[in-house]
């Protein structure tokens, strides 16, 4: 058994403390093999994220910054798909500490390179309809369902380096439950409605009536919303009453 794997069983025995004292021995032990480098830093950024999340965020600032010297050469040495990663990861630190702005440039960045993960478009999707951008947030929003349908999927981009994957715990508490789906289908039908554009949202629900079939909750949103196009329909087609201006016959008449 490496040292790497001795960590990670130590950490999720609770032996915590010597989890990481023993995974910033193997950081600080030089030269390091090229491939424990990146998943040292992975695991040594995951557990940190539990304690001081905000710090984290700012220290992966520096890699995505460029400031100069060993965190930059750190940097110019990873894949796309490793760079990706800590995009993927400073994006979601960024929508933990309540920086929408920083997420959506990360997270998409991390996209550009082939990031294709459930909840790094789950996040973006939720980015979009929050800032009224709603055809493409359900863009993001099903291919977050599509990869959550089919998890292999996700594991050709790099998906394998995930919050949490050493402890077993998203340490920003970051899921990909049904709830989670719930929250940006009540967001999405709000927006959908002030822009009257509910056929798109239907669509979405029966997708994830087909990922979360045993959600009762879906099938009766589905009924509402068909309910809701089919009032909208008949409203646009009930005849309007005019009222004739003053002075004329006080008639009404139909058009």
């Amino acid at each position: 058994m490496d040292g790497f794997e001795a960590a990670r069983i130590l950490y999720r025995n609770d032996d915590k403390n010597d989890a990481k004292a023993l995974l910033q021995r193997l950081w600080e032990t030089k030269p390091r093999k090229p491939q424990d480098e990146f998943r040292i830093f992975c695991a040594l950024m995951e557990l940190w994220s539990f304690e001081r999340a905000p710090a984290v965020k700012s220290f992966l600032d520096s890699f995505i910054f460029g400031d100069p010297g060993d965190l930059q050469e750190f940097w110019n040495r990873r894949t796309l798909s490793e760079q990706a990663v800590i995009l993927d990861w400073h994006g979601q630190l960024s929508q933990h500490v309540h920086e929408p702005t920083a997420a959506f440039e990360s997270l998409s960045r991390a996209a550009s390179l082939g990031r294709d993960t459930p909840l790094l478009w789950r996040l973006l999707g939720s980015l979009c309809v929050s800032h009224g951008e709603l055809e493409l947030g359900m863009r993001y929003i099903r291919r977050s369902l599509q990869l959550h349908r089919q998890p292999g999927l996700d594991l050709l981009s790099g998906g394998d380096f995930q919050l949490g994957a050493f402890s077993g715990t998203h340490p920003l508490a970051f899921t990909q439950e049904i709830g989670d789906y719930l929250k940006i289908l009540l967001d999405i039908t709000r927006l959908a409605k002030g822009q009257k554009n509910l056929k798109g949202v239907r669509e979405l629900v029966v997708e994830m009536i087909h990922q979360f079939p045993n959600e009762e909750r879906l099938p009766k949103i589905r009924l509402l919303i068909e309910k809701t196009i089919v009032q909208g329909s008949l409203d646009m087609g009930a005849p309007r009453t005019r009222i004739t201006a003053p002075g004329r016959s006080p008639s009404l008449s139909l058009r």
